[in-house]
């Protein structure tokens, strides 16, 4: 009899110490997908969601976000801040409890993205398969005149199409001298002119003979397409 009194109230003691305790799990799971499926290009942005689940409330610890790929290379972008493979940075699972963020491949072939969180005491990932393509980028002109007068300012047009990410163009004199401005900025500085999918080009010349335009065109992670136009410029 003294032995159950005995286990009766070290059973009570023990749910007392529970509720006091209040324990706090630091064990979480998480969750990549894409949203886009496993087909990518590259210099296109691929949209991914990163989901943390079961995360306790009254869990303090700090968490950090990092990704990873094998077999290729790429970057993320989270509210339009950029991180490449191995950095680190912090986002609030408490609030939402998924991360959105673009995934931009770098180059071509298969390749596995891998998100991962990691506490003080707890690391979890999960990864995707990506079948990475090279895209096409398609560049042409449109109502190019074949001469032109020296004190004229020739217009046509630059059309694009592709689905890369920050196409930008630039252009240079191979023959002749002249300003080019695509969309009223001067295509001729260095940092490019973002492009669009209809981009009104001006010319005007400054000598007289056969003028040689190339134009690059670029997306920010992809490779440049150059085109050439000639223009025979009269006094």
């Amino acid at each position: 009899m003294r032995s159950l009194i005995s286990a009766l109230f070290f059973m009570l003691a023990l749910s007392a110490c529970d509720n006091e305790l209040n324990l706090i799990s630091r064990d979480f799971s998480v969750s990549l997908k894409s949203i886009d499926g496993g087909a990518a290009a590259v210099g296109k942005a691929v949209n991914c969601t990163f989901s943390v689940n079961g995360l306790d409330p009254d869990n303090g610890d700090q968490l950090l976000t990092m990704f990873d790929i094998e077999g290729g290379n790429g970057v993320i972008i989270v509210d339009n801040s950029e991180y490449s493979p191995g950095e680190s940075f912090e986002y609030d699972y408490k609030t939402n409890g998924k991360l959105s963020f673009d995934f931009v491949p770098t180059t071509a072939g298969a390749m596995s993205l891998k998100m991962s969180v990691a506490s003080e005491m707890v690391t979890r990932a999960d990864s995707v398969r990506l079948d990475v393509s090279t895209p096409d980028m398609n560049v042409e002109f449109q109502n190019v005149p074949d001469m032109v007068s020296l004190s004229d300012n020739v217009e046509f047009n630059l059309l694009l199409a592709t689905d890369q990410y920050g196409v930008k163009a630039s252009a240079r004199f191979v023959k002749g001298k002249g300003q080019v401005y695509i969309s009223g900025y001067d295509a001729t500085r260095d940092e490019g002119v973002a492009l669009e999918h209809n981009n009104l080009v001006v010319f005007m010349p400054e000598s007289t003979g056969e003028t040689l335009i190339e134009f690059t065109v670029s997306s920010r992670y992809g490779l440049p397409v150059r085109k050439q136009i000639t223009i025979q410029v009269n006094p």
